[in-house]
């Protein structure tokens, strides 16, 4: 068997499957969070008022001039569309997406048509990869029936029946926190103390990768998402004068 050419898939969202069935390319946006929450918070905490003896006086000062804020994010994942990799109609682009064999069937489950590495089987004989080892016409793919699979990448020049952005990346959250002192020495001048913590609870929001390595067929990351949008936790200190 030979292999076909196949492509990088970047920007698969933005490019039509098919540019004679602009219809079949409508979905979500990518810019589409069906969910998001954002809250804010600023809390002066209390303090000891009673300065009646000198025990209480210092509990005063200790307590008093504390302030906790922080800002909570919550939202739904971004859409996604998944390629099967291949210029399936000679655009120039890794547009074509593949069709759905079994829904019912493992998500991670891909099955290859023959034809599309030049076998001379019929349209519709499907091989069970691994997918790089089909690429390179490997004796490990075996004929399988279509229902054994939850995605079908077809021969050349048949498109697929999943649509653009159909799939939903995870969820993320974010919790932004700060607590900080000031001490007050003259009637116009004061000095805060701050702490802020990035990222307070060191929660990894995983990030959708426009498709490149999680959403592509192709890739051995599909439906394995590696990358996070976020840093790990990060803890800053600050001073601030004002006068």
């Amino acid at each position: 068997m030979m292999a076909r050419r196949y492509l990088s898939n970047t920007g698969v969202s933005s490019v039509s499957q098919n540019i004679f069935n602009q219809k079949g390319d409508y979905g979500l946006s990518a810019y589409d969070r069906r969910h998001r929450f954002v809250g804010t918070y600023i809390w002066d905490l209390p303090y000891l008022h009673n300065e009646g003896n000198m025990g209480m006086k210092v509990l005063s000062q200790v307590t008093r001039g504390w302030q906790w804020a922080g800002t909570v994010t919550a939202q739904t994942g971004a859409p996604e569309t998944i390629s099967d990799g291949f210029d399936a109609i000679g655009t120039g682009r890794a547009s074509a997406r593949p069709s759905i064999g079994n829904a019912s069937a493992p998500f991670n489950s891909i099955g290859i048509d023959a034809t599309q590495f030049g076998a001379n089987v019929p349209v519709g004989t499907v091989f069970l990869g691994p997918i790089q080892a089909c690429l390179n016409g490997s004796p490990s793919c075996v004929p399988q029936p279509a229902s054994n699979f939850h995605f079908i990448i077809g021969g050349p020049g048949v498109l697929g029946n999943v649509g653009r952005n159909t799939f939903v990346g995870p969820g993320q959250w974010f919790y932004n926190t700060s607590v900080q002192r000031t001490f007050k020495f003259l009637e116009r001048q004061s000095l805060t103390l701050r702490v802020e913590f990035f990222d307070a609870f060191n929660h990894p929001n995983l990030f959708t990768d426009g498709g490149v390595n999680s959403f592509s067929l192709l890739s051995p990351n599909f439906d394995n998402i590696t990358s996070t949008i976020n840093d790990n936790r990060q803890i800053k200190f600050w001073l601030k004068y004002a006068f």
